[in-house]
């Protein structure tokens, strides 16, 4: 083990013994109920209340033993907990909180009781100081049913009756004997203890009770006679065990109760803190059951309710209620516990077949024939142990679903390769392929941070897609049968774990394209568009993207590449980004301080090209554009950093590649500028960049029309589309897109005069139907890369390596407790964890396994520098409210406790929908750049929801609090995959008792994590969706008349501006704009035709309908003659979309 997994199995062991009350022998000052959280078992007679909390009784195991072992079988029993008691504080206890309550009621200093005394006896007291009165101190020490290790044993042919398959102990039997003699040996060793608190003690104590032993006495002397009845605990616990017959086995069923009477012998005497300074607890406190078994064996239990897939080992020995179990296979035991534990092994590539770049850049055909052997080798094996009919995970034999399971993973593992193969081909036979894909392994090795190679499945996943890449360029005299051989009309789907290196594979196969083109001959438009669901995701994005284009562009300056400059367009909406700069923003913007400006439109902390902390945002009111500047003057940037985050910029500039989300899609129904990207420019104004109209993009422009340069646009349109993330195009957001990504590929195809349509790569880490999903998306078929293994720790690329640990995950339910309550202390449990390690580093040294080198003092600093990747929790709620609830509950009494302890408190940071992009990016570049997260960095936690769980990356995010689990599965694995990237990771799981789903995630704990890759949902997508053409065919018509018939008439008098009414109205009236060709339009785009099903020809009938609603409308509309096309169509009743989440009209409720 290395020293932070070392550290991170400390901190989990001690929060673990912090929640469950192991690590006190006493508890001070507060109640065991406020401060333990799991394995409670609540006493008798306990009326429903109206709390949050969910009380239980008992726990219980179920297991199976062979039916053949009934006259040998025997079962020891052990029962385990602990009951909370109250005891007599000793005097220096009572002492010390006497103190710390004079201090905060009288806002004093004094270090030590006797300095308090020394001013009481020196008269400095005032009388109300002199009064000053506290209660007794409440101090509770504990006693376990399981201190003696005692056992009670069962001898199954006793109490199962084979003619009645079944069974039960009554309760008159030894068994329960046994059981009440030892409950009563309990009560007889605390009644004998003399500290034990006898009764009630009522009066409170004044400071001359305190100034000696005898003073001390004499109180609890008088306490003690004044009451004429004494308690004395009477705790009570008891076992069940019950026995059925099923075919060849017995299923037996134990559990633990708590029979312990609720009153507490102090009700109704007067008792002013009932709640917590109560005399009794009735809870029993980290219950369990351990079962060994001699004369028999447990038999495994096949969890039927999991997926059929035949690599997974679906028997488990037990089955918990209201807990997990774990089995001891060795000593044969079973064991219950209320904290399960999976150990989640690190996932690695293969770096003994990694390639370097620059062996990809000598020698490309050799480096990657030898990975073509070695993937042969690969499918050798596979074939291999298919013939061997056996179950590679468990050497079982292989049923006939796993057969047909094993042939197909090897069918698409073999298409792998052939299209690897295909790749290697075109980079031996094309000079031009050959080029490209050289400045692209240059382009990483510039761009690399402390590696010198691909990673396996990156560069195969590359040169795999070369041949969709370059199959439609028609220089390059393609054979028709390698033509055919191409998939890009099919939509590539990268699976590959969260931090596996999915982001720098898909870049790969963009930077070759961008390379492809230039050589190609296309020197400007958008060759690739970068999508993600969500403006968070983008964030990190922006610099990632901007550093490898950096590196590409001083590339291409170096091959003298003609063309313009490889620049990033950042292209997300108003919410984030300007979507244009009119003159009053000018004036705003030269109005600001660099700061302000910095503040608010900064994308970038370091600059891509010298990678120093040298970029600041300033306006050019030349080229009416925001730009991101480096001071740095030996930067090869040459000052200026090409990115673009104006949407104006975007649309005139054409930066080669684009970073979108998903919802700026729609702006092609709105925007007729949108035009330029997906078909270029034929004009360039010498100032402000490209136009396809008859006049320059920016008003006001000084430029006189003569003066723009008539430019030839080779192939304008974007020929790769990548979706980060494809598993959040779902549900209603999905029916949508699926529209306008249908429409964007019929235009590029159809419209745009490109002759090479568009790639489209879809990369997830959670993946499920993915083939029906791509098929609703995209209307094409799916390819899964890296295709599935039948080996569930390795596959060709990547293997789990079992001596890292990635993720240690915990998780409990808080039965009894709030869970809000219950994130709260968990949370300050954590925290002083943590902190106790910061302030007393040489524990550190002491964990078995630590290595640091160098003196003590040398040793300390590297033991506190471990603790800084453990510095900051990551707190996950699934909904807003639980986020506000928490940050609520931590200024009191969660800080409140830690302050006064002198542990920092918890300083938390939101990362939730209500936070604007800028403030998510500048907490992530403080995490990211602070030289400590324990000095440099003002915040200790984040409270985020599911927006933190895609694109959030850093290495410092190392523990991780769940406040319940979330609703699907593959929303659970992107939120913890954000802890653990680099070093080990601490999940904790905070599991809603009550819901049922919640619980039978405590039940099947450690299943459910080994199986969470097959558990994950099919992605929720209809294309088909009944009324949703009626919501987005308004956009697709506006779309076409906007960016594609605006254009084609721009040289035809009195309709050379169908944006406006006037000659929009001309455009329908005198035919020029058909109904019948629009409508032949949006069949293409929709994918309906006469011959579809049922759903399609609906669709077909309803854009009959609406079209020709809309030509009647517009022939007789009356509107002024300047008004703007969306606006017509919105007064028609026919409503563009500005968002993919547009679907209904906003009401405005007014409080007067």
């Amino acid at each position: 083990m290395n020293n932070r997994e070392v550290l991170a199995e400390n901190i989990s062991k001690r929060f673990v013994a912090a929640i469950s009350g192991i690590d006190k022998s006493q508890i001070i000052e507060y109640n065991p109920e406020d401060r333990i959280y799991v394995g409670k078992l609540s006493p008798q007679n306990k009326e429903a209340d109206f709390s949050s909390s969910v009380l239980i009784k008992q726990i219980g195991v179920d297991f199976r033993i062979p039916a053949a072992d009934i006259d040998t079988a025997v079962l020891h029993i052990y029962p385990q907990g602990n009951f909370f008691f109250r005891v007599i504080p000793t005097l220096s206890q009572q002492q010390e909180y006497f103190l710390k309550d004079f201090n905060i009621v009288f806002k004093k200093v004094y270090k030590s009781f006797e300095e308090l005394v020394e001013a009481y006896s020196a008269g400095a007291f005032t009388s109300e100081m002199k009064k000053h009165k506290v209660q007794l101190l409440p101090v509770y020490e504990k006693i376990a049913i399981d201190r003696n290790d005692i056992y009670f044993t069962v001898n199954v042919k006793e109490f199962y009756d084979p003619n009645y398959a079944s069974g039960s102990i009554s309760g008159g039997s030894e068994f329960y004997r046994q059981i009440h003699a030892d409950v009563n040996a309990l009560s007889q060793e605390l009644s004998n203890r003399d500290d034990v608190i006898p009764c009630k003690f009522r009066d409170k104590l004044v400071i001359e009770n305190l100034l000696s032993e005898e003073a001390w006495k004499k109180y609890i002397t008088k306490q003690e006679s004044r009451e004429e009845t004494r308690m004395f605990t009477a705790f009570n616990y008891s076992l069940a065990v019950e026995f059925k017959g099923i075919d060849d086995y017995i299923a037996i069923t134990i559990s633990l109760s708590n029979e312990t009477n609720w009153e507490d012998e102090t009700q109704d005497k007067g008792q002013a803190k009932a709640k917590n300074d109560k005399y009794r607890i009735s809870t029993l406190f980290n219950s369990g059951i351990k079962v060994s078994c001699k004369g028999t064996k447990f038999l495994p239990i096949e969890l039927d309710y999991f997926a059929d897939d035949y690599k997974y080992d679906k028997n488990v020995y037990g089955l918990g209620n209201n807990c997990n179990v774990e089995y001891d296979e060795k000593n044969c035991i079973i064991q219950t516990t209320h904290v399960p534990q999976f150990i989640q092994y690190r996932l690695k590539t293969r770096d003994d077949l990694a390639v370097s770049f620059d062996d990809l850049i000598r020698q490309p055909i050799e480096a990657l024939n030898k990975i073509y052997a070695d993937m042969h080798k690969e499918l050798s094996t596979w074939y291999t142990d298919l013939v061997a009919g056996k179950n590679p995970s468990n050497g079982t034999e292989l049923t006939a679903a796993g057969k047909i399971q094993f042939e197909k993973e090897i069918e698409g593992f073999r298409t792998e390769i052939k299209r690897f193969k295909t790749g290697v081909e075109l980079i031996a036979k094309y000079n031009i392929i050959r080029d490209a894909f050289c400045y692209m392994n240059q382009t990483f090795k510039m761009s690399a941070k402390g590696y010198s190679t691909w990673r396996l499945f990156q560069i195969v996943f590359i040169v795999s897609l070369i041949l969709d890449i370059v199959a439609n360029e028609p220089d390059l005299m393609l054979d028709d049968e390698l033509i055919q051989k191409a998939k890009t009309d099919d939509v590539d789907i990268l699976y590959f774990p969260t931090g596996g290196g999915k982001t720098e594979a898909f870049l790969g196969i963009m930077v070759f394209n961008l390379f492809f083109d230039r050589l190609r001959g296309k020197a400007q438009g958008v060759t690739a568009i970068l999508k993600y669901p969500l403006r968070l995701l983008s964030v990190q994005q922006v610099q990632r993207v901007s550093n490898i284009l950096a590196s590409a562009e001083v590339i291409r300056r170096r091959a003298n590449l003609f063309g313009d400059q490889f620049a990033l367009g950042y292209f997300v909406g108003e919410h984030s980004t300007p979507n244009s700069i009119n003159k009053e923003d000018a004036k705003t913007y030269l109005d600001m301080s660099q700061d302000e400006l910095d503040e608010k439109y900064k994308l970038l902390d370091v600059c891509p090209y010298c990678k120093q902390l040298s970029v600041y945002v300033v306006y050019d009111s030349v080229k009416n554009s925001l730009i991101h500047k480096c001071d740095n003057v030996d930067c090869k940037s040459g000052g200026i950093i090409p990115l673009y985050m104006v949407d104006d910029d975007v649309y005139r500039f054409l930066p080669p590649v684009i970073i979108s989300t998903v919802d700026k899609m729609t702006a092609i129904g709105f925007n007729s500028r949108y035009h330029n990207i997906l078909c270029g420019a034929e004009f360039k104004c010498p100032k402000h960049g490209y136009t396809d109209k008859l006049k320059c993009l920016v008003d006001g422009c000084d430029c006189d029309t003569s003066e723009y340069e008539r430019v030839q646009m080779k192939d304008p349109a974007p020929s790769l589309l990548i979706q980060d993330e494809l598993h959040l195009i779902k549900e209603s957001l999905g029916t949508y897109d699926a529209h306008y990504e249908t429409l964007i590929d019929y235009f590029i195809k159809s419209l745009s005069g490109s002759k090479r349509g568009i790639k489209a790569i879809g990369a997830t880490a959670t993946i499920s139907a993915y083939e029906e999903q791509a098929k609703h998306l995209y209307w094409k078929n799916a390819i899964r890369f890296p295709a599935a293994s039948p080996y569930l720790d390795h596959n060709f690329y990547s293997k789990i390596d079992k001596n890292d640990i990635c993720r240690i995950i915990l998780g409990y339910a808080p039965f009894g407790k709030a869970i809000v309550n219950s994130v709260a202390y968990s949370l300050q449990y954590l925290k002083r964890v943590v902190w106790d390690l910061y302030v007393n580093p040489k524990q550190i040294l002491s964990f078995d396994g630590i290595q640091l080198e160098g003196t003590e003092t040398e040793k300390i600093e590297e033991a506190k520098k471990l603790l800084d990747e453990y510095w900051i929790i990551l707190e996950y709620n699934n909904v807003k409210m639980e986020s506000n609830r928490v940050l609520q509950g931590l200024e009191d009494p969660i800080n409140t406790e830690l302050v006064i302890e002198g542990i920092q408190p918890l300083v938390a940071k939101k990362m939730t929908g209500d936070d604007t992009f800028q403030e998510v990016r500048s907490i992530l570049s403080q995490i990211e750049h602070a030289p400590s997260a324990i000095d440099g960095i003002d915040f200790n936690m984040i409270a985020a929801t599911s927006m933190i769980s895609h694109g959030v990356d850093a290495d410092r995010f190392n523990l991780m609090v769940f406040y319940g689990i979330p609703g699907n599965t593959a929303e659970y694995i992107q939120a913890y995959s954000r802890v653990g990237r680099k070093h080990t990771g601490i999940v904790i799981d905070i599991i809603r008792p009550s819901r049922e789903k919640d619980r039978s995630y405590l039940k099947n704990f450690n299943k459910f994590h080994e199986y969470k890759d097959i558990l994950v949902d099919a992605v929720s997508i209809n294309r088909w969706a009944t009324k949703a053409v009626e919501i987005t065919l308004p956009g697709v018509i506006s779309s076409l008349l906007l960016n594609y018939y605006l254009y084609e008439f721009k040289y035809t008098d009195t309709v050379r501006d169908i944006s406006k009414f006037a000659d929009l109205h001309n455009a329908v009236i005198s035919g020029k704009l058909s109904e019948e060709e629009l409508k032949m339009h949006a069949y293409n785009i929709y994918k309906c035709s006469d011959s579809d099903s049922s759903v399609g020809k609906i669709y077909k009938q309803i854009i009959d309908l609406k079209i020709h609603e809309l030509f009647e409308e517009l022939k007789t509309a009356s509107f002024e003659s300047k008004t703007y096309l969306t606006e017509v169509l919105d007064k028609c009743k026919f409503h563009v979309m500005n968002s993919l989440r547009d679907t209904d009209r906003q009401v405005i409720v007014e409080l007067r």
